[in-house]
């Protein structure tokens, strides 16, 4: 929540600013913000540069609360803070606002998957993985839903149909898995994350992944110590599996339920302080209320 909090006062500074003539218009404080973000994911800026593009985020929401860009922007820079709290407050909020935003959508979905990978990424074998699954398995399901519906609204998103592979990789899915992964190499042949992922679903089922694995370093040299470990890491669990065969069938049994039985809710309704007169959301309420 600290993250969260130097946000916030980023906000009230900027507020500062605007009452004082700040320079920066509502549509260029966004594109900046946007700017930042992007430049810290894929082009190793410094953090300094993702708490600047928050601030500039923040101008954009205090002059338009309804932009749902900003709000998906500023949520895609809390996940990437690892803030996933904050990620998905702004993330649902955005898709509240744009109902059919594909990168709303996608973005929840990422919030969603990442924070699951956050809570198990330690605990991916043995009996502590059974256990870290039945207790976050909700946040993969909710992600499922949102890369899904980024896929119904632009079905060549590879981004989309590679995340849903890997959160279906995630509980043992493979054949879903690779049916994804399979589809985002169809839209981008040279997409390194769904040839490696691919690999490792085969791993999981007893297959030769060695060819997508090599396809995947060879796409993006950087992936292999992530992928090599991936690999081991399908090999443990694929020997566990193994031998706690009742376990194994008990969790994928749960799981099946847990994603059979999902059903997405309106979260956000528009509200009017009785107080203050300003409008807010339901969901984070106003101090006067």
């Amino acid at each position: 929540m600290l993250l969260r909090t130097i946000a916030s006062l980023l906000g009230t500074l900027t507020i500062v600013s605007l009452a004082f003539g700040g320079p920066r218009q509502s549509s260029d404080a966004y594109l900046l913000g946007k700017q930042g973000v992007d430049d810290y994911q894929h082009r190793n800026a410094p953090l300094k540069t993702l708490y600047e593009a928050i601030d500039h985020l923040n101008t954009a929401i205090t002059a338009n609360e309804l932009n749902a860009d900003a709000y998906t922007q500023r949520g895609r820079a809390f996940r990437l803070l690892k803030e996933f709290d904050g990620a998905v407050e702004d993330l649902r909020w955005a898709v509240h606002l744009a109902p059919s935003s594909e990168a709303a959508h996608y973005e929840l979905g990422a919030a969603y998957q990442r924070w699951f990978d956050a809570i198990c990424g330690e605990v991916r074998s043995g009996q502590r993985r059974d256990y870290a699954i039945r207790e976050n398995a909700k946040l993969l399901v909710m992600a499922n839903a949102e890369f899904s519906e980024a896929i119904r609204i632009n079905p060549k998103n590879q981004r989309a149909w590679c995340m849903r592979g890997i959160g279906l990789l995630y509980v043992s899915r493979f054949d879903e898995a690779i049916q994804d992964f399979n589809r985002a190499i169809q839209i981008d042949a040279r997409y390194a994350d769904a040839y490696g992922h691919r690999a490792i679903a085969k791993i999981d089922q007893w297959r030769d992944g060695a060819a997508d694995l090599e396809r995947a370093i060879q796409l993006d040299p950087s992936s292999r110590a992530y992928f090599e470990y991936q690999r081991r890491e399908a090999i443990s669990f694929r020997q566990w599996k193994q031998a706690q065969e009742q376990t194994w069938a008990e969790l994928q049994a749960f799981v099946n339920r847990a994603f059979s039985t999902y059903q997405p809710q309106e979260s956000y309704t528009d509200e009017v302080c009785s107080k203050c007169g300003r409008w807010y959301r339901r969901a984070v309420g106003c101090s006067h209320n």
